[in-house]
């Protein structure tokens, strides 16, 4: 019972994360973007570039934020959690993004997609220590 309990707690923390992630992504803060990956997490962007560590994860952020999102709003979706280890878990974030434009400020369609992480549970807290974010098809 006491298994549970705990798994019931880490999956209410992740989905805490999923909840921060979505609130420092609108704020268009890449420092605070980056701070849920683990020190040597990696990130492969949905145009399938990997990114090593929080460095590159937060320049990639300030970059994208500044080229394309300046009046993006990230609508994230409940999480599929799913514990591989108490210690590990696989989770399934859906996404939508309104209000993107091109270099030139055109507006750009909506794009949905999911992000799918790894996360580890790393001295008390979880982190994402592998992430694919694909875009759906419209």
């Amino acid at each position: 019972m006491l298994a549970v309990q705990a798994q019931s707690e880490d999956e209410k923390s992740i989905q805490k994360v999923v909840t921060e992630f979505e609130t420092a992504f609108n704020a268009k803060d890449a420092k605070a973007t980056a701070r849920f990956w683990a020190d040597d997490g990696e990130f492969v962007t949905y145009q399938g570039k990997l990114l090593l560590g929080h460095q590159e994860v937060e320049n990639y952020f300030q970059n994208t934020f500044v080229q394309f999102y300046q009046t993006a709003k990230n609508k994230l979706f409940a999480p599929t959690v799913k514990f591989i280890k108490p210690d590990v878990a696989a989770v399934d974030v859906k996404w939508e993004i309104t209000g993107r434009t091109d270099t030139d400020g055109k507006a750009l369609p909506t794009m949905k997609g999911i992000m799918v992480w790894t996360m580890t549970k790393e001295s008390g807290h979880w982190l994402i220590k592998i992430m694919h974010n694909v875009s759906l098809p419209e």
